[in-house]
Protein backbone atom coordinates (compact mmCIF):
# COMPACT_ATOMS: atom_id res chain seq x y z
CA UNK A 1 0.00 0.00 0.00
CA UNK A 2 1.39 3.30 -1.42
CA UNK A 3 0.78 6.00 1.26
CA UNK A 4 1.31 9.88 0.10
CA UNK A 5 1.80 12.88 2.41
CA UNK A 6 1.27 16.49 0.66
CA UNK A 7 2.15 19.12 3.32
CA UNK A 8 2.06 22.85 3.64
CA UNK A 9 0.03 23.57 0.05
CA UNK A 10 -2.71 25.98 -0.16
CA UNK A 11 -5.50 24.12 -1.12
CA UNK A 12 -8.33 25.28 -3.85
CA UNK A 13 -10.33 22.41 -3.53
CA UNK A 14 -12.92 23.00 -6.51
CA UNK A 15 -15.71 23.79 -4.24
CA UNK A 16 -15.27 27.65 -5.32
CA UNK A 17 -14.76 28.91 -1.18
CA UNK A 18 -11.58 30.16 0.03
CA UNK A 19 -8.34 28.18 -0.26
CA UNK A 20 -6.94 27.06 2.98
CA UNK A 21 -3.98 25.61 4.82
CA UNK A 22 -4.20 21.79 5.06
CA UNK A 23 -2.33 18.46 5.00
CA UNK A 24 -3.23 15.53 2.72
CA UNK A 25 -2.66 11.58 3.28
CA UNK A 26 -3.34 10.08 0.05
CA UNK A 27 -3.15 5.99 -0.04
CA UNK A 28 -3.20 4.16 -3.41
CA UNK A 29 -3.82 7.15 -5.22
CA UNK A 30 -7.01 7.59 -3.43
CA UNK A 31 -7.38 11.03 -0.83
CA UNK A 32 -8.31 9.64 2.66
CA UNK A 33 -7.74 12.65 4.79
CA UNK A 34 -7.40 16.40 4.83
CA UNK A 35 -5.93 17.16 7.99
CA UNK A 36 -3.95 19.67 10.30
CA UNK A 37 -1.88 17.29 11.49
CA UNK A 38 2.25 16.72 10.14
CA UNK A 39 2.38 13.56 12.25
CA UNK A 40 2.08 11.37 9.24
CA UNK A 41 4.12 8.32 8.37
CA UNK A 42 4.04 7.89 4.59
CA UNK A 43 5.67 6.55 2.32
CA UNK A 44 6.28 9.86 -0.05
CA UNK A 45 5.83 13.19 1.55
CA UNK A 46 6.19 16.21 -0.11
CA UNK A 47 6.39 19.70 0.87
CA UNK A 48 4.03 21.94 -0.65
CA UNK A 49 5.01 25.02 0.70
CA UNK A 50 4.61 27.89 -1.36
CA UNK A 51 2.73 26.32 -3.79
CA UNK A 52 -1.50 25.20 -4.69
CA UNK A 53 -2.63 22.16 -4.27
CA UNK A 54 -5.86 21.51 -6.17
CA UNK A 55 -8.40 18.45 -7.94
CA UNK A 56 -7.08 17.55 -11.38
CA UNK A 57 -8.01 19.97 -14.47
CA UNK A 58 -10.96 18.85 -16.53
CA UNK A 59 -10.34 20.11 -19.89
CA UNK A 60 -13.85 19.80 -21.79
CA UNK A 61 -12.09 20.85 -25.64
CA UNK A 62 -9.02 19.20 -26.58
CA UNK A 63 -8.67 17.15 -30.32
CA UNK A 64 -6.93 14.02 -28.74
CA UNK A 65 -9.22 11.47 -30.14
CA UNK A 66 -6.69 9.90 -32.21
CA UNK A 67 -3.88 10.53 -30.03
CA UNK A 68 -5.55 8.63 -26.86
CA UNK A 69 -5.02 5.24 -29.02
CA UNK A 70 -1.82 5.56 -31.12
CA UNK A 71 0.45 7.81 -29.28
CA UNK A 72 2.33 5.93 -26.58
CA UNK A 73 3.54 8.87 -24.97
CA UNK A 74 -0.48 10.35 -24.46
CA UNK A 75 -1.29 11.83 -21.37
CA UNK A 76 2.09 13.43 -20.13
CA UNK A 77 1.68 16.71 -21.62
CA UNK A 78 -1.80 17.23 -20.21
CA UNK A 79 -0.47 16.09 -16.44
CA UNK A 80 1.63 18.22 -16.60
CA UNK A 81 -0.29 21.03 -17.33
CA UNK A 82 -2.37 19.77 -14.54
CA UNK A 83 -5.41 17.80 -16.50
CA UNK A 84 -6.32 14.53 -15.44
CA UNK A 85 -9.76 14.42 -17.29
CA UNK A 86 -9.86 15.18 -21.55
CA UNK A 87 -13.05 14.94 -23.69
CA UNK A 88 -12.75 14.43 -27.01
CA UNK A 89 -14.76 14.91 -30.03
CA UNK A 90 -15.72 18.44 -30.39
CA UNK A 91 -16.53 20.88 -33.17
CA UNK A 92 -18.05 17.80 -34.74
CA UNK A 93 -14.46 16.70 -36.20
CA UNK A 94 -14.16 13.12 -35.47
CA UNK A 95 -12.54 9.96 -36.84
CA UNK A 96 -15.74 7.90 -35.49
CA UNK A 97 -18.20 6.37 -37.06
CA UNK A 98 -16.48 6.03 -40.34
CA UNK A 99 -17.44 3.90 -43.64
CA UNK A 100 -15.00 2.12 -46.24
CA UNK A 101 -15.82 4.24 -48.89
CA UNK A 102 -15.49 7.91 -47.26
CA UNK A 103 -12.97 6.74 -44.55
CA UNK A 104 -9.62 7.91 -46.06
CA UNK A 105 -11.36 11.33 -47.19
CA UNK A 106 -12.52 11.95 -42.86
CA UNK A 107 -8.90 11.05 -41.91
CA UNK A 108 -7.41 13.32 -44.83
CA UNK A 109 -10.10 16.44 -43.78
CA UNK A 110 -9.44 16.09 -39.37
CA UNK A 111 -5.43 15.47 -39.98
CA UNK A 112 -4.43 19.40 -39.81
CA UNK A 113 -6.87 19.24 -36.44
CA UNK A 114 -6.76 14.92 -34.92
CA UNK A 115 -3.41 14.60 -36.70
CA UNK A 116 -3.03 11.22 -38.81
CA UNK A 117 -5.24 8.50 -38.22
CA UNK A 118 -3.20 5.14 -38.76
CA UNK A 119 -4.73 2.56 -42.01
CA UNK A 120 -5.92 0.09 -39.22
CA UNK A 121 -8.19 2.51 -37.20
CA UNK A 122 -11.58 1.71 -38.98
CA UNK A 123 -14.01 2.13 -36.48
CA UNK A 124 -17.76 2.12 -37.89
CA UNK A 125 -19.69 2.30 -34.32
CA UNK A 126 -18.91 5.05 -32.01
CA UNK A 127 -18.90 1.73 -29.15
CA UNK A 128 -15.78 0.92 -31.18
CA UNK A 129 -13.45 3.71 -30.31
CA UNK A 130 -15.07 3.73 -26.45
CA UNK A 131 -13.87 -0.22 -26.28
CA UNK A 132 -10.94 1.02 -27.88
CA UNK A 133 -10.10 2.78 -25.24
CA UNK A 134 -10.96 0.70 -22.37
CA UNK A 135 -8.29 -1.11 -23.86
CA UNK A 136 -5.52 1.42 -23.83
CA UNK A 137 -3.69 2.24 -20.87
CA UNK A 138 -3.49 6.24 -20.89
CA UNK A 139 -2.82 7.78 -16.76
CA UNK A 140 -5.64 9.87 -17.53
CA UNK A 141 -8.94 10.12 -17.84
CA UNK A 142 -11.27 10.50 -21.28
CA UNK A 143 -14.33 10.82 -22.43
CA UNK A 144 -15.76 11.94 -26.10
CA UNK A 145 -18.68 13.30 -27.61
CA UNK A 146 -20.37 12.30 -30.85
CA UNK A 147 -19.07 14.34 -33.81
CA UNK A 148 -22.43 14.63 -36.29
CA UNK A 149 -19.52 15.70 -38.72
CA UNK A 150 -18.40 12.01 -38.77
CA UNK A 151 -21.61 10.57 -38.71
CA UNK A 152 -23.04 13.17 -42.28
CA UNK A 153 -19.71 11.84 -43.96
CA UNK A 154 -20.18 8.43 -42.85
CA UNK A 155 -23.86 8.16 -44.38
CA UNK A 156 -23.12 10.48 -46.76
CA UNK A 157 -19.72 11.59 -47.65
CA UNK A 158 -18.79 15.29 -48.49
CA UNK A 159 -21.78 15.41 -50.62
CA UNK A 160 -23.39 18.75 -50.94
CA UNK A 161 -26.89 17.11 -51.26
CA UNK A 162 -29.50 17.02 -48.04
CA UNK A 163 -30.50 13.40 -46.44
CA UNK A 164 -32.93 11.58 -47.93
CA UNK A 165 -35.17 9.69 -45.82
CA UNK A 166 -32.84 7.04 -45.67
CA UNK A 167 -29.76 8.86 -44.98
CA UNK A 168 -31.79 10.36 -42.28
CA UNK A 169 -32.58 7.04 -40.57
CA UNK A 170 -28.78 5.91 -40.48
CA UNK A 171 -27.97 9.39 -39.00
CA UNK A 172 -30.21 9.30 -36.46
CA UNK A 173 -29.46 5.37 -35.55
CA UNK A 174 -25.49 6.00 -35.39
CA UNK A 175 -26.56 9.15 -32.91
CA UNK A 176 -28.83 6.71 -30.54
CA UNK A 177 -25.94 4.02 -31.16
CA UNK A 178 -23.18 6.63 -29.61
CA UNK A 179 -25.44 7.74 -27.17
CA UNK A 180 -26.17 4.41 -25.63
CA UNK A 181 -22.53 3.12 -26.10
CA UNK A 182 -21.71 6.43 -23.16
CA UNK A 183 -21.20 9.28 -25.61
CA UNK A 184 -21.11 12.78 -23.13
CA UNK A 185 -23.33 14.57 -25.66
CA UNK A 186 -22.82 15.67 -29.36
CA UNK A 187 -20.67 18.18 -31.00
CA UNK A 188 -20.93 19.90 -34.38
CA UNK A 189 -18.68 21.80 -36.46
CA UNK A 190 -21.78 23.58 -38.36
CA UNK A 191 -19.17 26.01 -40.31
CA UNK A 192 -17.11 22.74 -41.83
CA UNK A 193 -17.74 20.62 -44.57
CA UNK A 194 -19.82 18.50 -44.85
CA UNK A 195 -22.03 19.71 -41.84
CA UNK A 196 -22.12 23.74 -43.48
CA UNK A 197 -24.20 22.02 -46.25
CA UNK A 198 -27.53 21.69 -43.78
CA UNK A 199 -29.92 23.45 -42.92
CA UNK A 200 -31.08 24.29 -39.78
CA UNK A 201 -34.29 22.21 -40.01
CA UNK A 202 -31.74 19.20 -41.20
CA UNK A 203 -30.09 19.57 -38.28
CA UNK A 204 -32.51 19.41 -35.57
CA UNK A 205 -33.99 16.08 -36.97
CA UNK A 206 -31.03 14.62 -36.91
CA UNK A 207 -30.50 15.72 -33.32
CA UNK A 208 -33.83 14.90 -32.31
CA UNK A 209 -32.20 11.13 -31.63
CA UNK A 210 -30.38 12.36 -28.86
CA UNK A 211 -33.08 14.60 -27.36
CA UNK A 212 -34.38 11.05 -25.08
CA UNK A 213 -31.01 10.94 -23.95
CA UNK A 214 -30.71 14.42 -22.35
CA UNK A 215 -26.86 15.12 -22.76
CA UNK A 216 -25.46 18.23 -24.03
CA UNK A 217 -25.06 20.08 -27.20
CA UNK A 218 -21.51 21.90 -28.14
CA UNK A 219 -21.21 23.62 -31.68
CA UNK A 220 -18.67 25.34 -33.33
CA UNK A 221 -21.44 27.61 -34.87
CA UNK A 222 -21.61 28.35 -38.57
CA UNK A 223 -19.73 32.03 -39.23
CA UNK A 224 -16.96 33.97 -36.57
CA UNK A 225 -17.35 37.30 -39.07
CA UNK A 226 -20.40 39.56 -39.99
CA UNK A 227 -22.66 37.09 -39.67
CA UNK A 228 -21.58 35.76 -35.75
CA UNK A 229 -25.07 37.14 -34.52
CA UNK A 230 -27.19 35.42 -36.80
CA UNK A 231 -24.84 32.11 -36.25
CA UNK A 232 -25.26 32.12 -32.32
CA UNK A 233 -28.83 32.57 -32.60
CA UNK A 234 -28.78 29.53 -35.09
CA UNK A 235 -27.53 27.08 -32.58
CA UNK A 236 -29.69 28.56 -29.53
CA UNK A 237 -32.59 28.04 -31.93
CA UNK A 238 -31.24 24.36 -32.58
CA UNK A 239 -31.13 23.60 -29.47
CA UNK A 240 -34.60 24.74 -28.32
CA UNK A 241 -35.97 23.44 -31.43
CA UNK A 242 -34.31 20.10 -30.92
CA UNK A 243 -34.84 19.97 -27.06
CA UNK A 244 -31.13 20.18 -25.93
CA UNK A 245 -29.03 22.10 -23.61
CA UNK A 246 -26.26 24.07 -24.96
CA UNK A 247 -23.17 22.94 -23.12
CA UNK A 248 -20.65 25.47 -25.10
CA UNK A 249 -20.85 26.87 -28.58
CA UNK A 250 -17.81 28.72 -29.71
CA UNK A 251 -15.75 30.18 -32.44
Amino acid sequence: RMRKFIKNGLIYDGSGNIPFMKNIVIENDKIVAITDSTDIRADVEINAEGLVVTPGFIDIHRHCDIAALYDEDFGELELAQGLTTVMGGNCGLAPVPTVDKSRQEVYDFIEPCLGIAPPEMKMEQFSDYIMALEKTPIPIHMGSYMGTGAIKAAVKGFNKTPFIEKEMDRAQNYIVEGMLAGAFGISMGIMYQPECYSTKDEIVRMLSAATPFQRPLTCHIRGEGDNLISSVKEIIEIAKMAELQIGRAHV
